[in-house]
């Protein structure tokens, strides 16, 4: 679903679903005629670790790896729907066997190493090959398991052809071709610079110009862009700010053309930008509880929250309806399982909640030897909405006789705990996936690099639905893992929160719905030719 908030001062919200969303850019767009030039200004927040597309996850990365790079597919704006990039055509030859055909004349950027060069197919094999960790350190790649142990091998019988073959029936497949973590990099690039941590050299509609730490990025038309008249814009100013308010009063003040923003920002828009065309976009973030991972033959299940009935205490005693209201979030949706309602069809229903009940986790602490509760750690990271919520949590927890001290981190302490497993309870938000697999595979897997845990059946049944070709069987399949995910109460998925973006009326971009697309729209946004402006660097 996708809301277009009015762009009066009216109190009334009028509210568009599915395709009708792009129903309403096509009425914009009547009679328009794409006008080039001026320069894009909009934010990103937080700064992304790297830019390195193979390496990072987060989704100001995939911003500037959809600005930058191109992959064969990429998601399309609908929510499930993918469509060609760098690939011509693409067809299944048999269970096992894809082709690809590449577009002749696609560039590289005129920039050192590749000056201009062509691409070809050895450098999409090449791009997986390293995506899944055969060049490099194999923990840096976090998205390694999309390909890793799945192929058979990658043939390159001409220039513009690839062909990929399959160990078995794989249907994650093409959904993780499309997936901003798949471009096309060149190798003499990674070589050059040893990895594309701080270096953007791609094929894509916008090249890297300019960056300065702490301030801005500058990226600027790529003149030889294979796809004819794109992109319209001159270029995109990418300013790094500490927080959202900044965005905020830059865009009241004229001095951005679209930002991203949260429920409680919208009235002070409306008040302030009453012309602004705002969109509600689906959440597919996930705040999530978890509790110590189980890593086989390194760390075992510990007592106390090695015994499934302490999790299951905790899960009794989260009210997630209440939580909500005393955390202050609104518009967002309670998650049942592992994968998010707002991406149909593989959540759960509201059968799969657990029941708030105090009294049973009361007594499910009591059978598993705690009748006075215990201490632990509740770690997160120190950002208003995760530091919020993990406070009511703390409430919560209390009720049952859970002592939760809260630990919170700055966000490189966080992630190095927790990527090293080294902790008792932690609120974290789970990144959005590009496929079903994408929500189970790296955290509950038997090759889960993000989470772990020791369920060899679990990781059978994982393996399993990924051979599933027949979307209803693999749908089953899939509920009934995430069944298994919830009555396991390892990981407790708490609520997802919508996305909102903020346009100045003289935008004209095109939505879509996926958060790690932002940025792929970008190659046909456009702004009307009186509001064009230069960059403006705010140091």
């Amino acid at each position: 679903m996708a809301l277009l908030l009015t762009s009066s001062t009216a109190v009334s919200i009028e509210k568009f679903a599915g395709d009708d969303v792009y129903g309403m850019y096509d009425q914009r767009m009547a009679g328009k005629v794409p006008e080039y030039g001026g320069t894009y200004r909009t934010h990103l927040f937080p700064p992304p670790r790297s830019f390195d597309p193979h390496t990072e996850i987060s989704a100001g990365a995939s911003l500037i790896c959809n600005l930058a790079y191109n992959g064969l597919v990429r998601l399309a704006p609908r929510i499930n729907e993918i469509e060609l990039d760098a690939a011509e055509s693409w067809r299944q030859i048999d269970a096992l066997t894809y082709e690809f055909t590449l577009r002749k004349g696609i560039f590289y950027h005129n920039i050192p190493p590749v000056n201009a060069r062509e691409m070809t197919s050895t450098d999409v094999k090449y791009s997986i090959e390293r995506l899944m960790g055969r060049y490099g350190k194999l923990s840096e790649f976090r998205h390694s398991y999309y390909f890793r142990d799945k192929l058979d091998s990658i043939q390159t019988p001409d220039k513009y052809t690839v062909i990929f073959k399959t160990k078995k029936p794989y249907a994650p497949f093409i959904r993780y071709l499309a997936s901003p973590w798949a471009k096309i990099v060149p190798k003499e690039a990674v070589d050059e610079f040893n990895n594309l941590k701080r270096t953007v050299v791609g094929s894509g509609p916008f090249m890297l110009k300019e960056q300065k730490a702490g301030s801005h990025l500058l990226f600027v038309k790529n003149p030889h862009y294979f796809k004819e008249g794109l992109p319209y814009l001159d270029g995109v100013q990418l300013y790094i700010t500490p927080n959202k308010t900044i965005p905020l009063t830059g865009f009241m003040e004229g001095q951005m053309d679209g930002i991203s923003i949260h429920r409680v920002q919208l009235d002070g828009i409306r008040e302030s930008a009453p012309n602004s065309l705002l969109i509600e976009l689906p959440g597919l973030y996930t705040w999530t509880l978890r509790t110590t991972p189980g890593v086989k033959e390194s760390q075992e299940l510990n007592a106390p929250l090695g015994d499934k009935r302490v999790r299951q205490a905790i899960a009794h005693a989260i009210d997630k309806k209440s939580f909500l209201e005393m955390a202050g979030f609104d518009e967002v949706r309670l998650e049942r399982g592992a994968i998010p309602a707002a991406y149909p069809p593989w959540g759960l229903t509201d059968a799969d909640l657990w029941e708030y009940n105090p009294q049973k986790g009361k007594k499910l602490l009591a059978e598993a030897g705690y009748p006075d509760g215990f201490a632990c750690q509740l770690m997160t990271w120190d950002t208003e909405y995760l530091t919020v919520p993990m406070a009511e949590l703390q409430q919560m927890l209390a009720e049952i006789g859970i002592r939760a001290k809260l630990n919170v981190l700055d966000a490189a302490q966080y992630f190095n705990k927790s990527y090293r497993f080294q902790y008792d309870l932690a609120l974290n938000i789970m990144p959005a996936g590009i496929d079903p697999s994408d929500w189970l595979v790296p955290y509950f897997g038997k090759s889960a690099n993000f989470y772990k845990w020791n369920n060899p059946q679990l990781w059978d049944l994982i393996e399993q639905q990924e051979q599933l070709m027949d979307q209803s069987e693999r749908l089953e399949l899939i509920s009934q893992i995430q069944k298994i995910v919830v009555d396991e109460a390892m990981s407790q998925s708490l609520f997802s929160q919508a996305r909102y973006l903020a346009y100045q009326p003289y935008v004209y971009a095109k939505p879509y719905f996926h958060p790690y697309s932002l940025g792929t729209g970008f190659e046909v946004l456009w702004m009307d030719k009186y509001w064009k402006t230069s960059p403006i660097i705010v140091d």
